[in-house]
């Protein structure tokens, strides 16, 4: 399947990775974990589009906005509450450095993985997503080892397992909206597992 899936703005993504010399290098470095409550309206640590804002402690993503935190993420324990405020999809990418990386896209009825390698875009599992309304509150837990990705909603039984599905790609982490999607986000947590103390590094 081609990238075309994907809207315009994740090649703005990719340049801007690029531009502040991310290395594309599989596996390779792994940097510590972070904790964002989003309680600084000027998401120190963080580079976005301009229809994203802060506003009471919650982060609003409009339609076809983005979020983008660079850095050298592996093995990974992700952690987002968040809630749709329209029917629309957005994409979690994660591991991501130019056009390598993996995609997780979220919408009302579904959640489907994909792998991306040379801009190349493959659907690795799709499961139904939750009975959860417009405006409910969930919480998304990623768990990244090695070769093997897992996916939860709300701390519940995993709805979405991959394995063995090629050697893992090391990258950074954006959030993404879709044409007519608005999502807000509570918070982000992403640990590295066998650390004992979620890192703030927001400077």
């Amino acid at each position: 399947m081609k990238r075309s899936v994907i809207l315009g703005s994740f090649f703005i993504l990719a340049l801007l990775v690029l531009s502040l010399g991310i290395q594309i290098n599989p596996a390779q470095a792994q940097q510590g974990g972070f904790f964002e409550p989003f309680d600084d309206p000027e998401m120190p640590g963080w580079n976005k589009s301009l229809g994203v804002e802060i506003v009471d402690g919650v982060l609003i993503i409009g339609a076809e906005n983005f979020i983008h935190r660079a850095g050298e993420w592996n093995n990974l324990e992700l952690s987002v509450l968040a809630r749709h405020m329209t029917p629309g999809d957005f994409v979690i990418s994660f591991r991501s450095a130019g056009s390598e990386g993996y995609l997780l896209v979220l919408g009302m009825e579904s959640i489907t993985l994909q792998r991306e390698s040379n801009g190349e875009v493959q659907n690795l599992e799709i499961v139904p997503f939750p009975e959860i309304e417009v405006g409910e509150w969930f919480e998304l837990t990623l768990v990244a080892l090695d070769e093997n990705i897992t996916v939860g909603i709300n701390q519940g039984v995993p709805l979405l397992t991959v394995s063995n599905d090629g050697p893992p790609y090391s990258g950074s982490l954006s959030i993404e909206t879709f044409q007519g999607s608005e999502i807000q986000v509570g918070e982000i947590s992403l640990n590295i597992p066998g650390e004992d103390i979620k890192q703030e590094d927001n400077d």
